[in-house]
């Protein structure tokens, strides 16, 4: 199937490079037609050879049978799709292989055992080598490369360059079914920025954007290389905390809080955030551990807003002060 090139019609060259096109896909399935039809070709010349000539025809099947399969490889090389410049490399690569086993059947077919044949069929063989070498090591970078840059954007938030929370539910996941030996606490904080939806309903949400931009960065300036930051969605951020009790949660917590409330941004000026605090306890589920969190959180903003709140065991304790009604309170 071609594939007709993406180009600007006002540039006049989107027929010209469609048609170009045509004609170097033709011209391909020509000259891999034709590699495919000589390897077949000699092969059929072999009972017409075998009767005037010494040469044994076990050899000469074997070496027309892998003549196929090099052109089989070749013609399989036109149709991946890859980097450019790899592409180049394997398709020479196979070409030049082809080139110097066809020469060494006709070599052996005619008898001739002339120097300078053998010469270019081994200068030949060697330049394949050394491209099929080359060709696979940049295949496999780019496809390193392709990896790597999926696995950044199927973990990666995309505006604040964070985690997000495909990334730290399997974080948490993984520790919570393979956790460390001995006792290694853990603590989660829920970070949710005051009066966003104002924010975006004043400024705009390009606005909005810069605001959770500079927020993460600020929450990563104060974060150690044991604590992780993800934003969950809209204006919420988590950072789970390793190796850290509760006590270490909050000092970062307000720390953050502190440093978040001392930033300008322009034209929005001071921006705040709410954040609830839970430490990790024995068999408490991914769910159970975000819900103490959230409910932290919550109160923080019942409380008034900018300030640091620490989930607690005590029944009912981490539910908001009162309840949330949207026609009447402003939680965001």
């Amino acid at each position: 199937m071609i594939k007709k090139m993406k180009l600007s019609i006002r540039e006049g060259v989107s027929i010209d490079a469609i048609n170009t096109s045509k004609s170097f896909f033709a011209m391909r399935a020509v000259l891999v037609s034709l590699l495919l039809f000589l390897p077949v070709n000699a092969v059929i010349c072999l009972t017409q050879f075998e009767r005037k000539t010494s040469i044994s025809t076990l050899d000469l099947w074997i070496e027309s049978c892998i003549i196929l399969q090099v052109s089989a490889i070749l013609a399989m090389v036109q149709r991946l799709q890859y980097n450019a410049r790899a592409y180049f490399q394997l398709s020479l690569a196979f070409s030049l292989l082809l080139i110097s086993m066809l020469t060494d059947l006709m070599d052996e077919l005619t008898e001739l055992n002339d120097l300078y044949a053998l010469f270019a069929e081994n200068i030949t063989f060697i330049s394949a080598l050394v491209l099929l070498l080359t060709g696979f090591y940049t295949w496999q970078t780019h496809y390193d490369l392709l990896v790597k840059t999926l696995e950044e954007e199927s973990t990666i938030d995309p505006l604040t360059k964070t985690f997000n929370r495909r990334y730290m539910d399997s974080l948490i996941e993984s520790y919570l079914t393979h956790p460390p030996r001995g006792t290694c606490d853990m603590s989660l904080m829920v970070i949710d920025l005051d009066n966003f939806k104002r924010v975006n309903d004043t400024y705009g949400h390009h606005i909005g954007d810069i605001v959770l931009q500079v927020t993460a960065e600020v929450i990563n300036e104060q974060t150690g290389e044991n604590d992780k930051l993800a934003r969950m969605g809209g204006e919420e951020f988590e950072v789970v905390m390793f190796n850290t009790d509760e006590e270490n949660a909050v000092a970062l917590a307000e720390s953050i809080g502190k440093r978040l409330s001392e930033t300008t941004i322009p034209p929005v000026g001071k921006v705040t955030a709410s954040i609830g605090i839970a430490t990790y306890r024995n068999d408490e589920t991914l769910v159970e551990l975000r819900q103490r969190a959230d409910s932290a959180m919550y109160r923080a903003k019942a409380l008034g807003k900018n300030r640091v709140e620490i989930a607690d065991d005590r029944p009912n304790f981490n539910e908001p002060i009162t309840p949330f009604d949207p026609n009447k309170d402003d939680f965001s």
